[in-house]
């Protein structure tokens, strides 16, 4: 078999490192000139074990408790970082994964009810999750390419899915607009794996889209009125307003948890962000009042109408199989989605429903 991974972002490389591993062919056409850089970085990078939906549950805590044990003493994946966090909802996959790890990292895992006192001398209650902490993007990019470098793995960088040709319910040629602008070929044993982030949005004519809905959130760097923020800071995370903030060197970043439909590649922070940024953070946490917001940016978050990712064979072309829609939880769950993608992938197109695949595309069909 031979995979070429139109990818925008960590999770087609995940899968690329994944595939590299098993002795699979891997191309990886890439819209950036570094392996996933397009979507990376431009998110808060914060490793969230806890998750009321039952399979993304277990795969961020499978992908979390990977990076832990990967980290060295020359690359850390993941910082360990207090996170305090009021949920909607209960995570039901907690007990199973503590019951199923022997892993002595798993006890990380476990929440804690408790109360911490805010900066303004508040008291706030919540649940302690000591898994919490903040991932390093270049380093986690630079791990995954490392580990598909070891097997058959080609890298092109700059090159863009423009089009498809398709014949007997198979793409028998890719366009670019990269190395590949005269055409490039797919015999029978080779699949197009699309993993291009929002763009998954608006695939090339030929393609059945499915609906997958990018969203724009900003991101805020605030700066303390009394130095710089002390190392212990923690997360906070209150989950009814997607509000959360979080240390980055001696500032913090925080978002609104703003989320507005936008074009595939509509990165422009919108005007009217910052005013309401600051009127969430009146609400959410009084105490950010007193800080200076220094620079905001905007970030895309992919999202299918019911919320979870795409992974699996496209119902209509039979060499056409979907790594998408991962609403920025792509760098945090990348660990877990590689494998399960390579999986599916490796078994080849099937009849499925959300029994046997609860992330297939053909739920939508």
């Amino acid at each position: 078999m031979h995979a070429i991974i139109i990818g925008a972002g960590v999770a087609g490389l995940s899968l690329a490192a994944s595939l590299a591993s098993r002795s699979v062919r891997v191309t990886l056409l890439e819209q950036e000139s570094a392996p996933g850089m397009y979507a990376s970085g431009r998110n808060a990078a914060i490793a969230r074990s806890y998750e009321s939906d039952p399979y993304l549950s277990m795969m961020a805590k499978e992908s979390i408790l990977t990076m832990y044990n990967r980290n060295t003493m020359e690359r850390e994946l993941i910082r360990q970082t207090d996170l305090w966090m009021e949920p909607l909802e209960y995570d039901y996959q907690e007990d199973s994964f503590l019951e199923m790890q022997s892993d002595p990292l798993k006890e990380n895992f476990r929440s804690q009810s408790g109360s911490v006192d805010l900066p303004d001398g508040s008291t706030w209650k919540a649940l302690k999750l000591p898994s919490g902490g903040i991932m390093d993007p270049g380093a986690i990019l630079q791990d995954l390419s490392e580990m598909a470098r070891r097997g058959n793995f080609t890298f092109i960088p700059n090159t863009k899915l423009t089009g498809i040709t398709i014949s007997d319910n198979r793409i028998t040629t890719i366009s670019t607009d990269g190395k590949y602008d005269s055409g490039f070929s797919l015999s029978g044993d080779e699949v197009l794996v699309l993993a291009t982030g929002s763009w998954a949005a608006s695939p090339p004519a030929g393609i059945t889209a499915l609906p997958l809905i990018p969203h724009k959130r900003h991101l805020f760097v605030l700066r303390s009125p009394n130095g710089p923020v002390a190392p212990d800071f923690p997360i906070y995370w209150k989950e009814n307003s997607e509000f959360y903030v979080r240390r980055e060197g001696p500032q913090l970043i925080a978002t609104h948890g703003d989320q507005t439909p936008a074009a595939s590649d509509n990165y422009a922070p919108d005007s009217a962000a910052e005013e309401r940024f600051s009127e969430a953070a009146r609400h959410a946490f009084p105490f950010l009042a007193d800080f200076q917001l220094v620079r905001h940016w905007a970030c895309l978050r992919t999202f299918p109408l019911d919320g979870r990712p795409v992974m699996g064979y496209d119902p209509h072309l039979a060499n056409l199989f979907w790594h998408a829609g991962f609403g920025g939880r792509g760098m945090s769950l990348s660990y877990a989605i590689g494998d399960y993608s390579a999986d599916l992938l490796l078994a080849g197109p099937r009849l499925e429903d959300e029994t046997t695949n609860p992330f297939t595309p053909h739920r939508f069909f």
